[in-house]
């Protein structure tokens, strides 16, 4: 890759003779192939889109005349890890990108080789030069694939733990304010019928919180009799009109005979609200 005898001349000849068709041949290859990373340029004019492609296969061009094909290999490769290339995002190219980018490289060069030699020895020579050249190009660009993939990784994980700990630190801090101000909350899904209580509504009826077994029929029973029409009416007309409610009853804890009183001397006031617009999942407090 540091000496070669052919690619250099040949480079130095598509420079001087025909950049401009070499051009016209790239872009022509992209899109008969569908190279994904061309969605990112669809919106914008020809001329724009040719002198990008002009300015990416000169700088190739110049540095494979100059016999440094390792080096381009190496600087383009630093662009794209570095998130410095044209338009595109280092987390946007694909891998159908680098074998579809060699694919027309290999053709575009090709297309011109007729006009450039006719001596069948020096043709075959420049030909190994350039599978050369585009066999470490594709294993250095796949690697630094390889390595973009493990960056986006690592930050996805990264992020997804830093939302795991919010989240704990979040559910914390919620624990905390219900039992500092002994309010519970609960869920209920209309469509399972199944109730999802917090730790603290478990320790206001006196229960275990994820030990007691929560079902309407058991808490039911902790309810004074004469409220229960009252209690099945607001769910009914709440969940009915999809409306919020707000009503009190009066519970009597596990192991406790007397009820808990409330400021209004009618027993412990528990307020329920639904959402507006979800009657499935209904989140309640206690």
């Amino acid at each position: 890759m540091e000496n070669l005898s052919y690619l250099p001349s040949f480079a130095q000849y598509i420079l001087q003779h025909c950049l401009h068709d070499f051009i016209k041949v790239q872009m022509q290859i992209s899109e008969e192939v569908g190279l994904p990373m061309m969605s990112f340029f669809s919106e914008m004019p020809y001329e724009q889109r040719f002198e990008i492609t002009k300015a990416v296969a000169a700088e190739m061009l110049t540095e494979l005349a100059q016999n440094k094909a390792r080096q381009y290999i190496e600087m383009s490769s630093k662009k794209w890890q570095d998130n410095m290339l044209p338009v595109v995002r280092k987390e946007d190219i694909t891998a159908e990108d680098i074998t579809m980018i060699n694919y027309l490289r290999k053709k575009s060069l090709m297309h011109f080789l007729a006009a450039y030699c006719t001596d069948s020895d020096q043709l075959i020579e420049l030909v190994k030069e350039i599978d050369l050249f585009l066999l470490h190009s594709e294993t250095t660009y796949t690697n630094v694939y390889i390595n973009v993939l493990k960056e986006s990784l690592s930050s996805t994980i990264a992020q997804e733990e830093n939302i795991t700990k919010q989240l704990q630190e979040n559910e914390y801090l919620y624990k905390r304010a219900e039992a500092i101000t002994h309010l519970g909350s609960y869920k209920w899904d209309l469509r399972t019928n199944e109730l999802i209580w917090s730790d603290e509504l478990y320790r206001i009826y006196g229960l275990e919180p994820g030990k007691d077994e929560i079902s309407f029929d058991y808490i039911s029973s902790f309810n004074y009799p004469e409220d229960i029409p009252h209690i099945r009416n607001g769910y009914s007309v709440a969940i009915k009109e999809k409306k919020p409610f707000d009503f009190h009853y009066r519970i009597r804890p596990k192991n406790q005979k007397d009820n808990i009183n409330g400021p209004d001397g009618g027993g412990r006031r528990d307020p329920h609200r639904i959402d507006h617009g979800d009657h499935r999942r209904v989140p309640l407090l206690a």
